[in-house]
């Protein structure tokens, strides 16, 4: 039957109203979305700051003072790619509106103004928000909490075999992800990691084991940390991939997940790595950046601002120049950088001159080298070996960098760096099959290898390779059958062999002496390896010659090779107060590079600085300007 000419003019009359209607409403959206620029996802994301105040019950004014000017005045003049802001910190009360959880003292919508100003300046916004450490929800569903093996309540921390993370945390990302935000930065989530002896917990346990544990004295303690490690990596998995269905879009990392507290392959589907830190030490700063730097994911450390002075919240402002080498330890291996501020108690941005000038002084620090660092891929020359499974195997927590061997590793690569060679840090999953691109393998103390592990190594020398064992369990493992070693003596209270196996070699250093007369005694014994190293790798891709403190990173971009240089001059104080604002630069610095033809041009970036070289028989000779900071040598 056909429509009659009337109705069917109706019909497309009442159409072209529900049109007309439809793009009314839409246009005011469509305008915002044309008029804002695109925001950088976390992979192209080179420089941010991360805000936070941890809201708690007694923030009556959250928002009072914040203002789309302030930030607006913050946006334009550090010029941040992106910034995270916070929801909801360790007492467990949001500072944003929510219909899941506990909420603050709210009379505007920090979180709302955050967003509108970030989206008009093309600037990506994250939400700071803290998971298993909830005071709130720990004392208010004490049923949600982790229990200790006396059957105690932790009155902060919660399970994630609770109803927890379906029903409280994963709707209140969805409320967040609702604000329009581009992801989040998950605080207090695997480093707080503890045994839980809850009985659902043990039921989990039970299942998983084939065998009934009703409390903590019916499981065996290494066990059950295991599988506390292999439940949370569950948990971790299920709450992404929970929010990435709701919003694909939505980015999340968690604070120090696959990192050198929890080393391992990355399995779950976490967008980017990130770690705070608040040491000023270079040699614990490098242990994170190391740890995160091979993971094949987007990474930043994120340095903390303020010297806290013990008191969270009274502190002194960093110098730029302490945080420049912060920044350029992290930049150097091709990694992104962040800042840590703390918000004012309302959430506000502190209106601080000093702040302002010094975020805006490490930002132009860290972009004049960008085009030369972010992003880069490193050039194979010694893989510093860090055994995950030797770590959980003596680690007394789920997650943290508590046991020996994780001690051993750092100082080993404080070693490395400090003789110049340019290290990556790898584990199993990623030196597995690999072995063979690395002229050089170091080892340190663990007590624990994967006898497949083992083998590789064992293969690697014969076919030529090169290793240290650092320690007499590791030396036992791979020189046990290769019968006598040559002596190189005994220096600085270390007893050191070379074994001879196929067509390579293994150099045994065992100290003995603790671990404490080591740290005494830490620059005699670096001086003493890195001269047995220099004998079985006497041509690494870059040698100094130079008693200047600073580290090398060789790396790759764009088909050029560079070699970044970092000043590892002290430039911090211990604690709050004066800080030094300046770093004496080295003197010139003689380079030797290995190279099969002849490079077209050297410059000293970013100054953008021709360097005079000669090259004879795949040798570039040249000397380098004084370093002041941070510079890279760009080879063409």
């Amino acid at each position: 039957m056909k429509n009659h000419p009337a109705h069917a003019h109706k019909l497309r009359r009442n159409t072209c109203y529900r049109f007309l209607i439809t793009i009314a409403l839409l246009t005011p959206l469509l305008q915002a979305c044309a008029q804002n620029p695109p925001r950088p996802v976390r992979a192209d994301s080179f420089f941010g700051v991360h805000f936070d105040f941890h809201a708690t019950n007694k923030d009556k004014q959250i928002g009072q003072t914040v203002t789309p000017a302030m930030v607006d005045q913050f946006l334009t003049t550090v010029r941040p790619d992106f910034i995270q802001v916070d929801a909801k910190g360790n007492p467990g009360v949001a500072s944003f509106y929510t219909k899941v959880g506990k909420q603050g003292g709210i009379v505007k919508d920090q979180l709302k103004i955050f967003r509108q100003v970030t989206a008009k300046r093309g600037v990506a916004l994250y939400a700071h928000y803290s998971s298993l450490v909830d005071y709130e929800i720990a004392q208010t569903r004490p049923e949600w909490a982790i229990m200790d093996a006396a059957g105690k309540k932790n009155t902060e921390r919660i399970s994630f075999f609770s109803d927890y993370v379906d029903k409280y945390f994963i709707p209140q990302i969805k409320e967040i992800s609702d604000y329009g935000l581009d992801g989040m930065w998950v605080d207090a989530d695997n480093y707080v990691v503890k045994t839980d002896y809850s009985p659902a917990a043990l039921k989990a346990y039970s299942a998983s084991r084939g065998k009934k544990a009703t409390r903590a004295l019916d499981v065996d303690k290494k066990d059950y940390l295991q599988f506390t490690r292999e439940a949370y990596r569950k948990y971790l998995n299920h709450y992404v991939r929970a929010i990435k269905k709701y919003n694909p879009k939505f980015e999340i990392g968690s604070n120090w997940a696959f990192t050198s507290r929890m080393p391992g392959p990355v399995d779950a589907p976490v967008a980017f790595l990130s770690g705070d830190l608040a040491s000023n030490i270079v040699s614990e700063i490098n242990f994170e950046n190391y740890g995160m730097a091979s993971q094949g994911l987007p990474w930043d450390l994120m340095s903390w601002a303020a010297n806290t002075d013990n008191h969270r919240f009274k502190y002194h402002w960093k110098s730029p120049v302490q945080l420049q080498q912060h920044a350029a330890l992290t930049l150097s291996l091709g990694g992104a950088y962040e800042l840590y501020i703390v918000q004012n108690r309302d959430g506000a941005i502190p209106q601080d001159n000093l702040m302002l000038q010094t975020a805006k002084e490490v930002r132009d620090f860290c972009f004049e080298r960008k085009p030369f660092c972010f992003k880069s891929t490193t050039i194979p020359q010694v893989a510093l070996f860090v055994s995950a499974a030797g770590h959980y195997r003596e680690s007394q927590h789920p997650f943290n960098s508590d046991n020996q061997g994780s001690t051993f590793a750092s100082t080993t690569l404080d070693m490395l760096l400090d003789a110049k060679y340019s290290v990556q840090m790898l584990n199993e999953h990623n030196l597995k099959g690999k072995t063979a691109k690395y002229p050089l393998i170091v080892i340190p103390q663990t007590n624990y290898i994967e006898p497949a592990m083992v083998n590789e190594f064992k293969a690697y020398v014969k076919n030529g390779g090169r290793i240290v064992v650092i320690g007499p369990s590791v030396s036992k493992m791979l020189t046990s059958n290769l019968g006598n070693g040559t002596s190189y003596g005994d220096n600085a209270g270390l007893t050191m062999e070379s074994f001879s196996y196929g067509k390579g070699v293994v150099l045994s250093v065992i100290p003995r002496m603790s671990l404490k007369e080591l740290k005494q005694r830490e620059d005699q014994i670096k001086n003493t390896v890195a001269t047995a190293l220099a004998k079985i790798f006497p041509n690494p891709l870059v040698s100094i010659d130079s008693s200047s403190n600073i580290h090398l990173h060789t790396a790759a971009k764009n088909g050029e090779t560079l070699i970044n240089l970092v000043n590892v001059s002290k430039v911090y104080a211990s604690g709050g107060g004066s800080l030094p604002n300046t770093i004496k630069p080295t003197p010139p610095l003689k380079v030797t590079l290995r190279m099969d033809k002849k490079p077209s041009s050297i410059k000293w970036q970013p100054d953008n600085t021709n360097i005079n070289f000669s090259y004879s028989n795949g040798l570039v000779m040249f000397t380098t300007p004084p370093l002041d900071m941070y510079s890279i040598i760009q080879v063409k």
